[in-house]
């Protein structure tokens, strides 16, 4: 497994995530599905529950870390036995 650790910043009307802005748009509808398939991702329902939140428990602009695992299947290297 490899971790990685994404700056990422929760506003008002958006998020900056690994430094991609998806901010809600009225003409821009498809961003506002990637905000909530990235608030789903975090265990809530849609954005506009995420965004309130943060807002209630933490307040906005909230900066913090999201740690994302990926499976990388270990490779022997020559020479080295385990």
């Amino acid at each position: 497994m490899i971790c990685r650790v994404i700056d990422v910043d929760i506003m008002g009307d958006g998020i900056r995530c690994d430094g991609v802005i998806l901010r809600v748009d009225s003409v821009l509808q498809t961003k506002l599905g990637k905000l909530d398939e990235f608030a789903r991702l975090d265990g809530f329902g849609d954005w506009e529950s995420m965004r309130d939140w943060f807002r209630k428990t933490h307040a906005l602009p909230f900066n913090g870390d999201l740690v994302k695992w990926v499976w990388s299947p270990v490779r022997a290297v020559k020479g080295v036995s385990s």
